[in-house]
């Protein structure tokens, strides 16, 4: 089982290698910025409020065995979207991959029953690039991802190009 772990602020994440999205540049290049390639790539399983609300009720102690019931293979999509957000009176902007994760929402599902928290269902994604932020736009629903979504962005301009 790929290892998930609770970052310094408490999040539950599942570090990813940089190997699923090869040739992403440094930088990109869009007309609402430059932004900048994450320096690390995960899938957020839980935020840090969520993994809070849930740690409430189900010790964190009985993680590790509910998340092993799961099949955490990540596969990328093709489809990649702008996002938009306010953090701190500012205008922050970030790149993400939608990508397949069939245990995500099973999860979140899964603690959601076990420790009543609210866990609604949420677009398993990558944060890639960064524009004003070095932590990207949380998206803890559906309804998030729909009221930060700016567009669609080309997925082959986020890619490198061999000349």
């Amino acid at each position: 089982m790929p290892t998930l772990r609770r970052t310094p602020r408490g999040s539950l994440i599942l570090p990813l290698p940089f190997a699923l999205f090869p040739s992403l540049p440094e930088t990109l290049a869009l007309p609402e910025g430059r932004f900048s390639r994450k320096d690390e790539l995960h899938l957020t399983v839980l935020s840090q409020r969520e993994a809070t609300a849930v740690a409430e009720a189900l010790p964190v102690s009985a993680w590790p065995a509910r998340l092993a019931a799961h099949d955490w293979r990540v596969t990328p999509t093709a489809r990649r979207f702008l996002l938009r957000d306010q953090e701190d009176g500012r205008i922050v902007h970030t790149v993400i991959a939608e990508v397949v994760c069939a245990a995500l929402n099973a999860c979140r599902r899964d603690f959601a029953e076990a420790s009543g928290a609210g866990l609604p269902d949420t677009l398993p994604h990558v944060t890639l690039f960064v524009d004003g932020t070095a932590k990207g736009i949380g998206l803890v629903s559906i309804g998030d991802f729909t009221a930060k979504c700016v567009r669609v962005v080309d997925p082959a301009g986020t890619r490198s190009i061999s000349r």
